[in-house]
């Protein structure tokens, strides 16, 4: 079960594309973003290390069932609920982000709410499935799009486009002082771990030592890539005119001789069934922890009204952004980005008491 566990961290790793992670940090290139970036990286790998070592300490039990320990009842549902609110909330981002996305760059002219209305249905279904099923489809999903994404990675390496010289322009500012938003916004590839505070109920066994050291691989490629391509191919001053960078990156690449000639719709195709899923486990725990402050009797209908208002207020949410500016959504992002690493760093502060309290 251990691999299940570097699935969700390298889903983060891979769907910070959609969210508009290069787009925060390309925004501050000249003003620190590459010293953030080089802080980030043991930063994260630090709260994932505390964080798994932390709930090892409870072995097959989620979040709901860890603060029992609390004697007073409605501190836990208060955590439960600000928890569940922090990770809808970064599914919500998702998804408005990639149904925004597939209307400017896929179909122009579909209409706003048949769209939501399909990929809520589509995630409020697959969110109720029991954690292991949605594990597994975790994994058939990374399975199928990986070899692809790495095509794809392999492929803007080799463009007669990509440009080193812009590279080393940049990597020339990492003298600048780091900036708090460029540092939590990057530190969010390692979030995934933290949807072991539902999914930790499928781990009987403690999580073993390499995959931190694969997450530590893994995490320093995708930072970089994630940063330095889009500037490679658009040069140091005008990455900074788009929106989604990594999209007009791969519009800018061409598969000669194969049956789809322009890699865009390739990667949107692959970005589009991640991001969904990265909806469905954010959803899927947001909704376990909402469970779980719950009583029992009222759970059937507290989760048909809870999904009821979740859906109004994306769609709402949505279009609020279609109707203002798309750039809305990033600022929300930025802010929520600042708000999420402080929140990481609470709840490992909680788990590390609670074990101790449990020691003792």
């Amino acid at each position: 079960m251990n691999r299940y566990f570097f699935y969700t961290v390298l889903l983060n790793m891979l769907i910070n594309v959609i969210i508009f992670v290069p787009e925060i940090l390309l925004d501050q290139r000249f003003e620190g973003a590459v010293m953030s970036i080089l802080l980030a990286i043991p930063i994260g790998m630090t709260l994932t290390v505390l964080f798994v070592n932390c709930i090892s300490n409870f072995p097959q039990q989620g979040l709901p069932e860890i603060l029992d320990i609390l004697k007073t009842k409605w501190i836990k549902k208060l955590i439960l609920f600000l928890f569940s609110l922090i990770w809808f909330s970064a599914g919500a981002i998702t998804l408005i982000a990639s149904i925004n996305i597939t209307q400017v760059f896929m179909n122009p002219e579909a209409l706003t709410f048949p769209l939501y209305l399909i990929f809520v249905a589509a995630i409020s279904f697959a969110i109720q499935l029991k954690s292991d099923k949605v594990l597994f489809l975790l994994e058939i999903i990374l399975i199928l799009n990986l070899p692809l994404l790495a095509f794809v990675f392999f492929k803007t390496m080799g463009s007669e486009y990509f440009s080193w010289d812009a590279m080393l322009e940049v990597s020339t500012y990492i003298n600048e002082a780091p900036t708090w938003s460029a540092v939590a916004s990057a530190t969010y590839i390692f979030s995934g771990y933290l949807n072991l505070v539902i999914f930790n109920r499928l781990f009987p066994e403690k999580i073993t030592k390499k995959w931190f050291v694969v997450i530590f691989v893994f995490s320093i490629i995708n930072l970089l890539t994630t940063f330095f391509i889009p500037i490679a191919f658009h040069g140091a001053d005008g990455v900074s005119d788009y929106t989604y960078p990594w999209i007009t990156t791969a519009d800018s690449l061409r598969i000669d001789y194969g049956p789809i000639e322009r890699v865009i719709f390739l990667f949107l195709m692959l970005y589009l069934s991640l991001s969904l899923l990265s909806v469905t486990i954010h959803w899927h725990v947001a909704l376990y922890l909402a469970k779980g402050a719950f009583p029992a009797k009222t759970e059937k209908k507290t989760k048909w009204i809870t999904w009821g208002i979740i859906a109004l207020l994306v769609i709402a949410g949505g279009y609020l952004v279609n109707i203002l500016e798309s750039r809305l959504l990033n600022t929300f992002t930025r802010y929520w980005m600042n708000v999420r690493i402080l929140f990481e760093i609470g709840v490992l502060i909680l788990l590390f008491f609670l074990s101790r309290w449990k020691r003792k």
